[in-house]
């Protein structure tokens, strides 16, 4: 068995760059035509590792000052293009598992606003599902859950082909019993083995993730009056998306991940024979060092 256990060590500094492609088409009702749009942001962050504790645990700076976004849209003459300051600044205590132990907020950091379900049409509730469907297609969701940490690491020695789980969300589903509660999102990662990748032996782990529910019950229990308030019938969200990372030999250090995600959203109402709105996405993302 192998221990994937990552191995700090004082003042070590690593800078990485993030490239995301968030790519939409959407329909309305009683239109044929899917209407294509794309998200791209691009960023760099450091860490560095101020101190060593027991354990196997690092204090480490992470910092992230900006991202660069691109959005494509239907119709546009051009892409839009701009530079979003981040300033996230975190003190973070990191496990030898990858794992965020404590996290403090030295910055004015702000959460990516870049991706939303805006355009959808959608009322607020049926929104919000819609937009965390899309951050996670994008992996853009929280610092936990963004490539920038991955992968989660196992707490035992494991062998080729031995799994284990985290947890990156928690979205509703419908009991045999009719009521509705909430359900874990959880990647399910796989330890490939050692594979040689750009003339190198590195660890290789992969992750999957897959998400299909109905989230209509959910927003009508929550919103005054109902499905008769909302019209919302049906609400399917579906997404599937692997992560693959490639890791040092002796130290587990990420050298290099790439993500891919395929979902679809449908927003169905009572007073229609087909949805009021579908979504199509596809993601792609990829971590590297910093050239």
């Amino acid at each position: 068995a192998t221990d994937l256990s990552r191995v700090f060590a004082a003042n070590e500094s690593r800078n990485y760059t993030v490239h995301s492609r968030l790519q939409t088409e959407t329909r309305g009702m009683g239109v044929r035509t899917w209407m294509p749009a794309s998200h791209s942001f691009e960023y760099g962050f450091t860490w560095r590792v101020t101190s060593l504790l027991p354990d196997g645990v690092a204090q480490v700076r992470y910092q992230r000052p900006h991202m660069i976004v691109v959005e494509e849209r239907f119709g546009a003459d051009e892409p839009e293009r701009r530079v979003e300051k981040m300033d996230l600044d975190f003190e973070l205590r990191l496990s030898s598992s990858n794992e965020i132990l404590q996290s403090k907020d030295l910055g004015a950091g702000k959460k990516a606003g870049w991706i939303g379900a805006s355009g959808v049409g959608a009322q607020p509730q049926v929104a919000s599902f819609i937009g965390e469907l899309y951050r996670l297609a994008a992996f853009a969701g929280s610092l936990d859950n963004a490539l920038d940490l991955l992968p989660k690491l196992p707490f035992e020695s494991v062998v080729p082909g031995e799994t284990w789980r985290r947890t990156v969300g928690y979205q509703p589903q419908r009991l045999a019993s009719g009521r509705s509660a909430v359900q874990r999102l959880d990647y399910v990662y796989e330890y490939v083995g050692i594979v040689e990748s750009n003339a190198n032996k590195v660890h290789r782990i992969r992750a999957t993730m897959k998400l299909d529910t109905d989230a209509a019950e959910w927003v009508n229990q929550w919103v005054e009056g109902g499905v008769k308030a909302t019209g919302l019938t049906k609400l399917p969200l579906h997404l599937e998306a692997v992560i693959e990372a490639d890791l040092d030999l002796a130290t587990r250090a990420t050298l290099r991940a790439n993500a891919t995600s395929t979902g679809h959203v449908a927003v169905h109402t009572s007073d229609a024979t087909e949805p009021a709105v579908e979504v199509k996405l596809k993601g792609r993302s990829s971590l590297a060092p910093t050239k």
